[in-house]
């Protein structure tokens, strides 16, 4: 562990030492990328004026300045420096009579460019003044009323598991009971069905999976922020040792092929007893909706309404505020897990695209398992044909509208954006079809495991596949870094296969991970991975998910100053996020996850 560590330590130095070089361009000649004055100072005044926007640089005249800054714009590994941000203290820089707050705003950072020679023209921007905050809306105050409405019940349940002593008759009561809620989340089932036991693994995975994801959304927020040395993520994201921010977007293929696993060895289980038919999709997707949908759409709505009010600064209403306008306009289409279908360029909490993908494939995957059971298909070559004709699918449809993975569009701009307007984003990455291989995997991972299950087949007599287990975290990991190599290769035709392989390959080794460590097969990754504590910890993860953009939104978005990044501050505010993100999520779990599950499990079973 300690040897771990001190290489970790050493490749964060590594990365830092690389990314403090300078920059190619002398960027000294233009006007900075960003700009803020003292905000609570400004406002502190009664007649205090505080603007902060984000301005298009051009020239009216030929400019030797203007023609840098188009070169410097031109190259995919810069920021886009033909606009600048500026936070301007308006009634002090520039005191005026005049109303109009947006005409003063662009006069006075005009006044900053004139000596570059260049124009600014305002394209977006916020101003603060020191006027009241309005009253609570009816949104609003319908988000305050259902907290309290769950609120009261987890009370009035819990109250009722006291005074009964947990013997109570009324499962609907019981189902709100704080304390019987917290017996089953702190519960490790040790002697449960040894067929579920065989899946301890699977929870470490997921909560080893989330630390990526995390410190991805970090690094991706840190982009919308007014920073003091922009060029340290121009630098890092082309440095070799990031590539897995790069390029590692595939790993969320794992959450996929884990989910429709579970999901369709936990099917196969039902139907050795019960006949699955097409009349319980209904009643499956609901069980589904129920199962997601409190935590999902209690943090959606949160950030829908009260979200914006819980901060502020100049970089708030950028943010923060864009965002939570984004996401009342969308909450209806999160409520029926279509939002990364429609008006996929605009962004409310930006991991609920898998959510929705999500519940998109458990359709399909729901569909594919009767359709199996009532033909009597044979469905390992059926499901292997189903997971080939994706892929071609994918390659098919990359070289037509000619998308290409992640490594190839992140750029600091893209990141800052969002990838807004980006196709290869909006169009495939969100989309469901970018993650059906790795749906039809899952359900085939189901099936061979149910096979190994029940036949005792010893798959350690497959060498070069255990071979591969043993070695999973170099070869994903290699993986991922030979993009490192392939992202030369621009080609249309090359890039629509490695667009349609990307994601699959990654999660074939997956699924070899999985079909041995969930048939026992011993390693020093599974012992970590099957460790007590991963299992409740595994618990949490559809909260933390949905949480911890919120957490990590709201700490850096309140930030007064420039931010100076560096390869250290960027870990500390992942593991802060991930931190705050387990500890909230206990309560969201207890209060709302588990009462709704258990309320639905009363009526329908």
């Amino acid at each position: 562990m300690l040897r771990a560590a001190v290489l970790l330590a050493c490749a964060a130095a590594a990365v830092a030492w690389r990314v403090a070089d300078d920059s190619p361009y002398p960027l000294h000649r233009l006007p900075t990328l960003y700009e803020l004055d003292h905000y609570d100072r400004c406002l502190r005044e009664p007649q205090g004026l505080y603007c902060s926007g984000r301005f298009q640089l051009t020239s009216e005249k030929p400019s030797p300045t203007f023609n840098l800054i188009k070169k410097i714009s031109g190259d995919t590994s810069m920021f886009n420096r033909s606009f600048v941000h500026r936070g301007v203290c308006v009634s002090e820089r520039c005191p005026s009579t005049e109303v109009n707050s947006t005409w003063r705003f662009e006069q006075c950072v005009q006044k900053q460019l004139d000596k570059y020679r260049l124009q600014g023209r305002l394209e977006s921007y916020h101003c603060y003044t020191n006027t009241p905050e309005r009253p609570p809306d009816a949104p609003e105050r319908m988000f305050v009323g259902a907290l309290l409405l769950i609120l009261f019940f987890n009370f009035l349940g819990t109250t009722y598991d006291l005074i009964t002593y947990g013997e109570g008759k009324s499962k609907l009561l019981r189902a709100w009971s704080v304390r019987a809620n917290w017996a089953r989340f702190t519960a490790t089932y040790e002697d449960g069905d040894k067929r579920l036991l065989n899946l301890k693994p699977i929870q470490g995975i997921r909560c080893t999976m989330i630390l990526f994801v995390v410190l991805a959304h970090t690094v991706t927020i840190d982009h919308y922020l007014y920073s003091g040395n922009p060029i340290f993520f121009e630098k890092i994201l082309h440095n070799p040792l990031t590539i897995i921010l790069r390029n590692g977007s595939s790993m969320i293929q794992l959450f996929i092929v884990l989910s429709n696993f579970l999901y369709g060895y936990g099917t196969l289980i039902y139907a050795k007893q019960h006949k699955l038919r097409l009349r319980d999709l209904p009643l499956r997707i609901l069980n589904r909706v129920v199962r997601l949908s409190p935590v999902h759409l209690g943090v959606v709505a949160y950030a829908a309404t009260w979200w914006k009010r819980a901060g502020d600064g100049p970089q708030w209403d950028s943010t923060v505020g864009a965002e939570s306008d984004i996401c009342r306009s969308k909450f209806w289409l999160h409520a029926f897990y279509l939002h990364n279908l429609f008006d996929s360029n605009n962004h409310c909490l930006l991991q609920t695209w898998y959510m929705a993908a999500d519940m998109q494939l458990f359709v399909v995957a729901t569909l594919v398992l009767i359709v199996l059971e009532q033909r009597r298909w044979r469905p390992i070559p059926v499901l292997l044909a189903l997971t080939v004709g994706s892929i071609l699918l994918n390659m098919a449809l990359a070289y037509y509208f000619d998308w290409k993975v992640l490594l190839y569009i992140t750029s600091p701009e893209n990141i800052r954006s969002l990838f807004t307007k980006v196709e290869s984003f909006s169009a495939y990455y969100i989309k469901p079809w970018g993650s059906l291989p790795a749906c039809f995997m899952g359900l085939l991972l189901a099936h061979i495991h149910n096979y190994v299950q029940e036949t005792d087949y010893p798959i350690t007599k497959h060498r070069f596949l255990t071979f591969v287990y043993h070695l999973m975290a170099p070869l994903c990991l290699g993986w991922i870094c030979l993009g490192n190599l392939l992202v030369e290769y621009k080609s249309p035709l090359f890039t629509a296969i490695y667009l349609g392989l990307e994601r699959p390959v990654f999660a074939f080794l997956a699924c070899i991970f999985i079909l041995y460590a969930c048939n026992n097969v011993d390693s020093y990754f599974r012992r970590v991975m099957s460790w007590r504590g991963w299992q409740v910890s595994g618990r949490l993860m559809l909260s933390v998910v949905c949480l911890h953009w919120c957490i990590n939104m709201s700490g850096v978005a309140g930030r007064r100053t420039l931010t100076d990044f560096s390869v250290f501050s960027v870990a500390g505010e992942a593991l802060s996020t991930l931190w705050w993100s387990y500890w909230l999520a206990i309560p969201m779990t207890l209060l709302l996850e588990y009462p709704f599950l258990k309320t639905f499990a009363a009526f329908f079973s």
